[in-house]
């Protein structure tokens, strides 16, 4: 319990560090007159490139090289998590066919329950609050450029940490979350 609460101040004061306190919960509210309104959160993502032959994150379940420091190549904040690459990874200095995508944000939920839809390629995981809830880090297994979609139901309550961890292993990539509140 103790642990919890340190996390979540943590969390809080990180998020606090990052944003301005006027700022702190802005475009971050659910219109609770429409139940199916999908939910507005400001996500803070950043993207990693490094060779996958050297550290292959599927394949060891660790996100990054151990004993790695990385910078991300790009970053940026977001309210729509929506992304389909179709030759890499862009940025100002190169294009890159392999990498991984977080996504982070601190969110004020109204209590109640979730759907989480989510497309992608080639893996990716979900926290909320430091718990795994959804787990698809093998799915590339099936070799396809075909994105998959689930969607998984989750009970939600006050301020979550939300962790969305995503690795491309070649230039056709997608990662598209989206959530509503269905009751």
């Amino acid at each position: 319990m103790i642990k919890k609460i340190y996390i979540f101040w943590f969390l809080f004061l990180l998020q606090l560090f990052f944003h301005p306190i006027d700022n702190l919960f802005a475009n971050e509210t659910v219109n609770t007159k429409d139940k199916n309104s999908t939910q507005k959160i400001e996500f803070n993502i950043r993207w990693f490139a490094y060779d996958f032959a050297i550290h292959n994150p599927i394949e060891t379940g660790q996100l990054f090289p151990p004993n790695m420091r990385l910078r991300p190549v790009k970053s940026e904040q977001t309210s729509s998590l929506n992304y389909h690459w179709k030759q890499g990874l862009k940025t100002e200095d190169a294009v890159y066919k392999q990498f991984v995508t977080v996504a982070e944000a601190v969110q004020n939920f109204t209590k109640g329950n979730y759907e989480f839809s989510i497309t992608w390629n080639a893996a990716v995981r979900i926290y909320v609050d430091g718990k795994l809830v959804f787990d698809e880090w093998n799915s590339s297994i099936q070799k396809s450029e075909k994105p998959l979609n689930r969607k998984i139901k989750l009970e939600l309550k006050e301020v979550q940490h939300l962790l969305i961890e995503h690795v491309a292993t070649n230039e056709i990539a997608s990662l598209c979350v989206s959530i509503k509140k269905i009751d």
